[in-house]
């Protein structure tokens, strides 16, 4: 689609990066209206379960980080694995979740729906926590390919100004279900 091609650095099977979070919920809006479905940011809650599963990984591909096989599970910092910056979305088989998403950790960082609030979870509902009502950055998720392996875990989250063009950052819809 030609209005999204500066997002697009090497080509359409590589995630965008450069998304703004108003570019990210604008995004979810237009390919709503165009395929007659509900489809917005995720919230972190959910973000964090589609890429962890419901048997407690602390990573997409399970419960241990080796680093002698960083190549085959996840596009990271330091690590030769052929791609410079992203690579492209499906590339990663070992690192898909349980629930069969691809680059949840590495490649991009995604935006979340919810507000950060770094303290937020020490008090909130234990099911689908909403995150705050308002703050002043939204949350990434999932690290980037210019990431070291500790804001890779599933559960890492980070603020960071909606209102910046980062190179490192994209976007994962979710479709709301009725």
């Amino acid at each position: 689609v030609q209005q999204y091609s500066k997002y697009i650095k090497e080509d359409p099977n590589y995630a965008a990066t450069y998304v703004s979070w108003d570019d990210a919920v604008t995004y979810c809006i237009k390919l709503s209206s165009k395929e007659g479905k509900t489809y917005r940011l995720p919230t972190e809650a959910e973000w964090e379960k589609a890429a962890r599963g419901n048997d407690g990984r602390l990573w997409p591909w399970g419960r241990k980080f080796d680093k002698g096989f960083f190549f085959f599970f996840v596009n990271i910092f330091g690590q030769n694995d052929n791609y410079v910056h992203t690579a492209p979305v499906n590339y990663y088989h070992s690192g898909v979740s349980p629930f069969g998403l691809y680059n949840t950790a590495g490649n991009v960082w995604e935006w979340c729906l919810d507000w950060y609030d770094e303290n937020y979870y020490k008090n909130s509902e234990y099911a689908n926590p909403r995150g705050p009502k308002n703050g002043v950055n939204h949350t990434i998720r999932g690290g980037a390919w210019n990431s070291l392996s500790g804001y890779l875990r599933s559960s890492a989250r980070y603020g960071y100004d909606e209102a910046k063009d980062f190179y490192g950052i994209g976007c994962r819809c979710a479709m709301s279900v009725k």
